[in-house]
């Protein structure tokens, strides 16, 4: 059993200053930059730093708090978003209904609670609903234009997704569709590029809406680092970058992160394992890992070997953290989350730092 947050994973990034950890009970806390506990674990949940303030809950409200630790927002809300472009959304309860409006870093409120449902703005537009209607507001809480669809997302590289009659189309910030509805699946613009479907394959369009791979992929993953990983059947995956040219044939590989991924290998003998290739393809460590977790983080990545706990390797495929934990997740401002087994058998979780050295923990687990 894997008793750790679910994927949102380890805890989300600190201020630099203060980094979230969780004990036995849930409760989340703080290391000081000393990794040294600054703040014993009383909140209920806490979000990635955002703008200088962490948004965190405690008994039931959400506020914000500053580096040290203290409330620079004070919990006095339902919900609230992390902080982005000077503007947090944030909501207050009216008669067992939840009201949002958009607050500054002063708490106070910028744009009144009036809508719906809220997002965090993004690219000078946010996205909200009012009366059932989903629409885009600018800083001041001017709508800039109503969804020209049923539904629609957060801007990406000036595009939005919108869907009309089940299908997705790409809309400007004036709310008008430039890529007319066509796509039965599509995600937002990254590095210049979106992933859609067109019938039962997947491709990658520009901004004009012109395909610039053409869809030939039974799945298509996003850009990052001038790469995405594609599969060209259910049992072959690659890479491919924004000219098309796709390189590597493998049984499954991740994206691209800290400059490498991890692609699984089939030997000689049929056994399945994981190495790691770089930016130029090149396999810079061979496959040995029978499981890997997460990506390269700050210049480490979690494996296991076949009948091994996990450790850490380096991208030279060197462990810089010995094999001891049963489970172990990517290191995150310095810190990562793991679960080991005790000497009395039982097993524990905690947070180590790139030593090994537990910097919190370990806890029996419940």
């Amino acid at each position: 059993m894997v008793v750790n947050p679910p994927p949102s994973a380890a805890l989300p990034s600190g201020t630099g200053m203060l980094l979230p950890v969780r004990d036995a009970s849930g409760k989340v806390g703080f290391l000081d930059a000393q990794l040294k506990l600054a703040i014993s674990p009383r909140y209920d949940s806490v979000e990635a730093a955002s703008e200088g303030l962490i948004a965190a809950t405690e008994g039931g409200k959400r506020g914000f708090l500053d580096a040290r630790g203290q409330w620079a927002i004070p919990p006095t809300f339902a919900r609230a978003l992390p902080f982005s472009e000077g503007l947090a959304a944030a909501a207050v309860e009216e008669s067992g209904k939840q009201r949002f409006g958009f607050i500054d870093h002063g708490g106070h409120w910028i744009v009144p609670a009036q809508f719906d449902a809220a997002n965090s703005f993004r690219e000078g537009l946010a996205r909200v609903r009012a009366n059932s209607v989903e629409q885009y507001i600018d800083h001041t809480g001017k709508v800039a234009f109503v969804t020209p669809g049923t539904a629609s997302y957060d801007f990406r590289g000036g595009l939005t997704r919108v869907v009309q009659k089940d299908v997705f189309g790409y809309a400007d910030a004036r709310g008008k569709l430039v890529i007319p509805p066509r796509f039965p699946q599509a995600s937002d613009f990254f590095e210049g590029l979106a992933a859609v479907k067109l019938g039962a394959r997947w491709g990658y369009i520009d901004a004009k809406g012109a395909f610039r791979i053409p869809p030939r992929f039974v799945q298509a993953n996003d850009f990052s680092a001038g790469h995405a990983t594609v599969a060209v059947s259910d049992h072959e995956f690659g890479f491919v970058t924004p000219n098309g040219r796709l390189s590597g044939k493998y049984l499954a590989a991740s994206n691209f992160q800290g400059g490498f991924a991890g692609v699984l290998v089939a030997s000689a003998g049929g056994q399945e394992r994981w190495g790691f290739v770089d930016t130029h393809g090149a396999l810079v460590v061979q496959p040995k890992f029978e499981k890997f977790e997460g990506g390269f983080r700050e210049g480490l990545v979690a494996v296991a070997e076949a009948q091994r706990d996990f450790g850490y390797v380096d991208g030279r495929g060197e462990y810089l953290i010995q094999p001891r934990f049963t489970f172990a997740r990517e290191f995150v401002d310095g810190i990562a989350w793991v679960q080991q087994q005790s000497a009395d058998g039982r097993k524990e979780f905690g947070y180590i730092d790139r030593r090994g050295a537990f910097v919190w923990g370990p806890f029996p687990i419940p």
